[in-house]
């Protein structure tokens, strides 16, 4: 492989969304950011994650899906850890139209 190609990631259209925020700045889907800081939101348009399961989706060792892919249910707590050991959190909404993760870093 070529060095370049290493490089290289493909991203599905559905789920291109990345955003900086800039302090005091909002939008309608968002509360306000507070104070200086960073946040990336992903979001796609696939089926919803049930309610019930949200509450444990950060947990470690926790698969929502049961649809026969492999894991160890550690990538989303992983995520949220490295997030609060920045002082920050990794938070998720859905609904029928879409499902967004955020991060969010303070300054």
């Amino acid at each position: 492989m070529r060095r370049s190609e290493a490089r290289t990631a493909h991203v599905e259209p559905s789920c291109q969304r990345r955003r900086t925020r800039i302090p005091g700045r909002s939008d309608n889907n968002h509360r306000p950011f507070e104070g200086a800081g960073f946040e990336l939101s992903v979001a796609n348009t696939g089926a919803p994650i049930p309610a019930d399961a949200i509450e444990r989706l950060f947990l470690p060792f926790t698969r929502v899906a049961d649809d026969g892919k492999q894991g160890l249910g550690l990538g989303l707590y992983i995520a949220s850890e490295i997030a609060k050991a920045h002082g920050g959190r990794l938070r998720v909404a859905s609904d029928e139209t879409r499902t967004v993760f955020t991060l969010e870093i303070p300054a």
